[in-house]
């Protein structure tokens, strides 16, 4: 039940990098996120270990520490040792709202970097299985509207999966077909919509407690922080784009006319480009969101700034 029922309080988004962790990491609320691993893999989790719960406290410690950019750096949101009929396992989930540049790619990273991690000792029964969840807010695979896709290790000429089992699945929470009501109900979730009388008791709870009038008060404060900085940084991120692009293709135009308007417009692009990179590296951008703006690689951003420092 919330707090203050019948006040109209305000609302934040359960994609908030808080609310995300908050309602499945928390100390003593493991049923969500054991919830969504059985109604999105199909895994029936008996025990969990968080290797990072949510705190509050970690938040403070990075705002005190002026590290608020990390909050952007949705690295292994959750990772956490699993135990399924006796058998230990790795699990990884990971919230991206924004499309991201090789984003294909680090999803299979992170699982893969946590199934090597557990190498110790030279013996290779100390690794495990691995399953993975990507929560996706963008359309990531075109071909359809199915907003899921579980992937693994499979021998199509016997139709059996590999010994050591591999999932790797991608909830796409913007598109509108789902196999199980229940991963409808997650869409509903994810969207920020009413959550169902019909769905399950694990999902009302996630909802409740990132209830904007459930948080305590340095919650509440940490939320209003993060999105201001998230708004802040959006604005920050489009006027340097803009102004740095403008001004280095006027540049651009003018060096260029020696050789033609053709070339001269192509230089000024770069240029433009050039000093919208670097104008984002003083206001400490992360290179992956940089070369994410200008749908780029992070060697290609890397290039262009060892070319405008040789220039």
């Amino acid at each position: 039940m919330s707090k203050n029922r019948g006040i109209k309080m305000k609302k934040i988004s359960r994609t908030n990098d808080l609310a995300f962790k908050k309602a499945f990491t928390s100390e003593g609320n493991a049923e969500s996120i054991i919830g969504l691993a059985k109604d999105v893999l199909g895994l029936d989790i008996k025990e969990i270990l968080f290797k990072q719960p949510y705190s509050i406290e970690s938040y403070i410690k990075l705002v005190n520490e002026n590290k608020l950019a990390a909050f952007q750096q949705t690295i292994k949101d959750i990772s956490a040792n699993i135990i399924l009929d006796n058998r230990n396992a790795n699990f990884v989930s990971e919230l991206q709202v924004r499309e991201s540049k090789n984003f294909y790619e680090r999803s299979l990273f992170y699982p893969f970097e946590t199934y090597v991690d557990n190498y110790k000792d030279g013996k290779y029964g100390s690794l495990k299985p691995i399953y993975s969840i990507n929560i996706i807010g963008y359309p990531m695979f075109m071909e359809d509207l199915d907003g899921l896709r579980i992937f693994e290790m499979w021998d199509r000429y016997h139709a059996k999966g590999f010994p050591i089992e591999c999932k790797v699945g991608y909830f796409e929470y913007k598109k509108t077909n789902f196999f199980t009501d229940n991963q409808g109900y997650w869409r509903d979730y994810f969207l920020d919509k009413e959550i169902s009388d019909n769905a399950p008791e694990y999902i009302k709870r996630a909802a409740e407690i990132v209830d904007y009038a459930n948080l305590e008060k340095e919650e509440k404060e940490m939320v209003d922080l993060l999105e201001k900085f998230e708004a802040d940084r959006n604005a920050r991120e489009e006027w340097v784009k803009d102004e740095a692009t403008k001004e280095g293709f006027e540049v651009g135009v003018k060096e260029g006319k020696i050789v033609g308007i053709k070339e001269g417009i192509k230089e000024g692009i770069k240029e433009g480009i050039k000093e919208g990179i670097k104008g984002m590296i003083k206001f400490n951008i992360p290179l992956e969101n940089i070369a994410s703006i200008y749908n780029m690689t992070v060697a290609q951003v890397n290039e262009l700034l060892i070319d405008s420092s040789h220039s």
